[in-house]
């Protein structure tokens, strides 16, 4: 299930929707970029104990190597470090985090690593604004730009975060840092904390933000709530909420009235840093073995539950084999014992609920 979308699919986009989103994304990118620059020199830290610095920290391969051999190492030595601060990788199942080490006491958190292809040589030449760590799902809807710095303020309840760590990525950012500021600053205290909270954390209002506006939109929908924006920096950044809902409305009405398929849909909704829907749509490229499945499943849950309903309000036909896809592959999982006790039991009944409470109709009421 998790290739129902190709990150390299070759489409057209009509732009039905994108037009009346460029305001707000040009408003967004530019609090997202000040609000960057703005912690990558200020000094942060997190606590010795957050997994990130203990995962960096543990790593011994060299950095005398040359880059390409310093990944390849990473890569032999990545998931066995990352199970040993109780992460999720293919070989390890990990452990659900609640509190969670990125949005605080308001989440429970999955933190599942991955060594996905990345361009190595633009990681290198920009590693200040490396991506590493990228949000697949949370629960807030709100365009605050907040950090995950575990200080997380939100306006609505709490729900279930999911977090894709690139590790070779974060190695080669953390090596560059090492390299080019580290030597400059070691002697009033820097140190791998401060590194963390510095650039992968910071760079994660991004992939965060995306996943906000996803919420909002699939909110819209259903005629949900909307979480109201929350000051969160000592600069001033903008509250772009009402501008991002005017396009989103309009969003609502127009994808309504068409009929397209998944993949038209997904390119059609654009996103405030990425290029559209696909890129959340889209999962990390990782080895789907039990013990990460569970992780990758909590991810893509939000997102079927958004395009089935989707199809319900357009009855199109054009989406058949996805969805007879996706009817499957919610049936498998519902009827997965293995996967019951692979999967803690409080995500396993977030999932469960979410399939029975919104999805059964289309569970048990397609053939």
């Amino acid at each position: 299930m998790y290739d129902l979308f190709d990150s390299h699919y070759e489409y057209r986009r009509n732009r039905v929707v994108a037009p009346y989103f460029d305001r707000a994304k040009a408003a967004l990118q530019r609090d997202l970029v000040r609000i960057a620059d703005y912690y990558h020199t200020a000094v942060t830290h997190v606590k010795n104990e957050h997994p990130l610095v203990r995962l960096l920290n543990g790593l011994t391969v060299s950095m005398k190597r040359d880059w390409e051999d310093y990944v390849y190492a990473i890569k032999q030595d990545g998931y066995h470090q990352a199970g040993m601060v109780r992460l999720t990788t293919p070989l390890n199942r990990g452990a659900v985090c609640s509190p969670g080490y990125f949005y605080g006491g308001r989440s429970t958190e999955i933190v599942f690593v991955h060594d996905e292809d990345f361009d190595l040589k633009a990681t290198i030449n920009d590693w200040r604004n490396a991506r590493p760590i990228r949000v697949l799902r949370h629960p807030f809807s709100d365009v605050s730009m907040a950090r995950c710095d575990g200080r997380y303020v939100p306006s609505s309840k709490p729900g279930i975060a999911v977090i894709a760590i690139n590790l070779p990525m974060l190695a080669v950012q953390y090596r560059c840092w090492v390299e080019k500021e580290l030597v400059l600053f070691q002697d009033v205290g820097r140190g791998t904390r401060h590194f963390v909270s510095m650039y992968p954390i910071t760079n994660m209002i991004y992939s965060h933000l995306d996943v906000a506006i996803f919420n909002r939109l699939s909110a819209m929908m259903i005629g949900d709530d909307l979480d109201r924006y929350v000051r969160s920096h000592p600069i001033y950044t903008s509250d772009n909420s009402e501008l991002v809902d005017q396009s989103l409305r309009r969003a609502v009405g127009e994808l309504g009235r068409s009929s397209m398929a998944f993949d038209q849909l997904i390119d059609n909704i654009p996103l405030a840093s990425g290029e559209s829907l696909r890129d959340i749509a889209v999962l990390p490229n990782v080895i789907e073995t039990r013990q990460v499945e569970w992780a990758l499943i909590t991810a893509a849950i939000p997102m079927v539950r958004f395009l089935l309903r989707f199809n319900a309000t357009t009855a199109s036909d054009r989406n058949r084999l996805y969805i007879n896809r996706l009817v499957v592959w919610l049936r498998e999982i519902r009827n997965d014992r293995d996967l019951e006790n692979i999967m803690p039991i409080t995500v396993f009944r977030d999932v469960d609920d979410m399939i029975h409470r919104d999805l059964a109709s289309y569970i048990y009421g397609r053939g």
